[in-house]
């Protein structure tokens, strides 16, 4: 995506930085992220992994699908400080035309 190449490693990584949140395994947690559902425990999953990554890591450790669920409305009002909240808002106007709100 992006011209970057899936990385199966640093996914794992981001997963095993974020696990502590979640007490379960790493396992688990990918197929939470893999999910076809915006359910509360997903939505804190890619707010999570949203708020601990740089953009570049979030493409390469991401699958398409997954970022667009990462970059919906209601992920991104689960995001604090509002001026983090504002990034994502203009990359997901940006990428996908969505104009998102950055009012709580």
């Amino acid at each position: 995506m992006f011209g970057i190449p899936h990385n199966p490693e640093l996914r794992s990584l981001i997963l095993g930085r974020v696990r502590n949140e979640y007490l379960t395994s790493k396992e688990d947690l990918d197929l939470l992220l893999s999910a076809n559902n915006l359910e509360d425990d997903r939505k804190r999953l890619l707010a999570c992994i949203l708020k601990s990554c740089t953009w570049y890591q979030l493409i390469a450790a991401l699958h398409e699908k997954e970022l667009r669920a990462a970059l919906n409305t209601e992920v991104i009002h689960e995001l604090w400080p509002t001026s983090l909240r504002s990034r994502f808002v203009y990359v997901a106007d940006l990428l996908y035309g969505d104009t998102v709100s950055t009012a709580g």
